[in-house]
C-alpha cells in the first residue's frame, strides 16, 4: 500500500466527512466505508473501490472514469453527473441513486449483477449509457425517461414499470428481452434487435421510431403502436394479436407469418405496399407464406 493510501485510509478512519475535489487516482480504497462522505468533485479515476461502502455518499460530479466498483454499496448516493466511463459495477448496490446526467458509457452491469432491487427508484434523467454492458439486468420502477442507450446491450434484460419515453435505443440488442408496464412512447428504436422479445401488459410505443428494427417472432400481444415507424422492420412470426397499429408505418414491413389477429387498424395505417388500410384489406396477402414466391 502507498503513502498515498495509508494516509486516505486513516482519514476515513478518523471519520474526516469532507473529500470534495480530493485525488485519488488509482489508490486502492477496496472495502473501506466512505457512507456519508462528501466525494463531490473528487478524482478517483481507476480507483479500487471493490466492495467500498458508499452509501447515501456525495459523489456529484467525480470521475469515476475505469474506477473498479465490483460489490460496492452505492444505495441513497448522489451520482449527479458523475463520469462513471468504463467503471466496473458488476454486484455493484444502487439502489435509489440520483444518476442525473451521469456518464456510464461502456460501464459493466452484466449477468445479472444488478439485482431486482438495485436500481429501484433511480433517477436516470439524461443518463449516458452508450454502448453499455447491461446483459440480463434487471430493472423496477426506475425513470429512464430520456436516456441515452444507443448502441447497448441489453439482452434478456427485464424491465418492469419503467418511464423509457423518448429514450434513444437505436441499435440496442434486445434479443429475448422482457418489457412489462413499460412507457416507450417517442422512443429511437430504429435498428433495434427485438428478436423474440416480449413486451407485454400495456406497453406503449406510440409514435416510436422501430424503422429497420429486427422484431422477428417478437410477443407484441396488445401493445399500443399507434403513430409508429415500422418501415422496413423485420416482423416475421410475430404475435401482433390485440395490437394497436392505428396510424402506425408499416411500408416495406415484413409480415410473413405474423399473428395479426384482432389487431387494429385505421385509415391512416400504411400498409406494407404503401397503401392506406381499409375495411376491404384482406392482411393475408403480407402474412401468408409463399414458397412459389419469385421475386423480381
Amino acid at each position: 500500500m502507498t503513502q498515498s493510501s495509508a494516509w486516505t485510509r486513516q482519514k476515513i478512519a478518523e471519520r474526516y466527512l469532507d473529500l470534495s475535489d480530493i485525488v485519488l487516482r488509482n489508490q486502492d480504497l477496496s472495502g473501506v466505508d466512505l457512507s456519508l462522505t462528501n466525494l463531490s468533485n473528487a478524482n478517483l479515476f481507476f480507483a479500487n473501490l471493490t466492495n467500498a461502502n458508499l452509501s447515501l455518499a456525495n459523489l456529484r460530479g467525480a470521475n469515476l472514469q475505469n474506477a473498479n466498483l465490483q460489490g460496492a454499496d452505492l444505495r441513497g448516493a448522489n451520482l449527479q453527473n458523475v463520469d462513471l466511463w468504463g467503471a466496473d459495477l458488476r454486484g455493484a448496490e444502487l439502489g435509489h441513486v440520483d444518476l442525473l446526467g451521469a456518464d456510464l458509457r461502456f460501464v459493466k452491469l452484466s449477468f445479472g449483477s444488478l439485482f431486482e432491487e438495485s436500481l429501484r427508484g433511480a433517477d436516470l434523467l439524461g443518463v449516458d449509457f452508450r454502448g453499455a454492458e447491461l446483459q440480463g439486468v434487471h430493472v423496477l420502477y426506475a425513470n429512464l425517461r430520456g436516456i441515452n442507450l444507443s448502441g447497448a446491450n441489453l439482452q434478456g434484460v427485464h424491465v418492469l414499470h419503467a418511464d423509457l419515453r423518448g429514450v434513444n435505443l437505436s441499435g440496442v440488442n434486445l434479443q429475448g428481452a422482457y418489457l412489462r408496464l413499460v412507457d416507450l412512447s417517442g422512443a429511437n428504436l430504429r435498428g433495434a434487435n427485438l428478436e423474440g422479445a416480449r413486451l407485454v401488459d400495456d406497453v406503449d410505443l406510440t409514435d416510436a421510431d422501430l424503422s429497420g428494427a429486427n422484431l422477428r417472432g417478437a410477443n407484441l400481444e396488445g401493445i399500443y403502436l399507434r403513430g409508429a415507424n415500422l418501415s422496413d422492420a423485420d416482423l416475421s412470426d410475430s404475435y401482433l394479436s390485440y395490437a394497436n397499429l392505428s396510424g402506425a408505418n408499416l411500408s416495406y414491413a415484413d409480415l410473413t407469418g405474423a399473428d395479426l389477429s384482432d389487431s387494429y387498424f385505421d385509415k391512416n395505417t400504411t400498409l406494407p405496399d404503401g397503401k392506406k388500410w381499409s375495411r376491404a384489406t384482406d392482411m393475408q396477402q403480407f402474412t401468408k407464406r409463399s414458397d412459389s414466391f419469385i421475386g423480381r
